[in-house]
C-alpha cells in the first residue's frame, strides 16, 4: 500500500481483504495477513548475535493487533524490533462456527545476523 494514503484509508482497504479471504470459514486459527518482517537491530550488528523473540498479542475480529507484549527475549532490542514490526501486521482472525472472535496469540521470532555482502 502507498505511504501517501491515510491510515483510515488503509484500515478500510485492510478491512475489506481480511473479511474475503474468511469468507465461507467456519473454524480456522488465527493467521498473519500481511505486515513487515522485523529488521535485525542496528546496534547488536557488530556483535552478529543471534536472538529468539516470543510475543503475546491480542488479535481484534478484524484482525488489528492490540497490546503486543515481548514474552521473552535473548536481548531487549531483538525484542523491541519484533515490537515495531507486529504493530503493522494485520490478521485472519481466529474463526469459530462462521464467525470472526477475538484471541490471544503467541507469535516466535528468530533473529539471524545477516551475512557481510563485502565478504565471501
Amino acid at each position: 500500500m502507498h505511504s501517501g494514503q491515510t491510515q483510515l484509508f488503509r484500515d478500510k482497504i485492510l478491512d475489506r481483504m481480511v473479511s474475503k479471504r474468511i469468507a465461507g470459514l467456519k473454524d480456522a486459527p488465527p493467521s498473519p495477513l500481511i505486515g513487515p518482517a522485523p529488521e535485525y537491530p542496528k546496534q547488536l550488528l557488530k556483535a552478529k548475535l543471534k536472538g529468539e523473540v516470543e510475543l503475546s498479542l491480542h488479535v481484534t475480529r478484524t484482525g488489528v493487533v492490540v497490546d503486543p507484549v515481548v514474552e521473552r527475549a535473548t536481548d531487549p532490542a531483538f525484542g523491541e524490533a519484533a515490537l515495531a514490526a507486529v504493530r503493522m501486521w494485520r490478521f485472519l482472525p481466529r474463526m469459530k462456527g462462521g464467525q470472526p472472535v477475538e484471541t490471544t496469540v503467541s507469535v516466535p521470532f528468530a533473529f539471524e545476523p545477516q551475512a557481510d555482502p563485502g565478504k565471501n
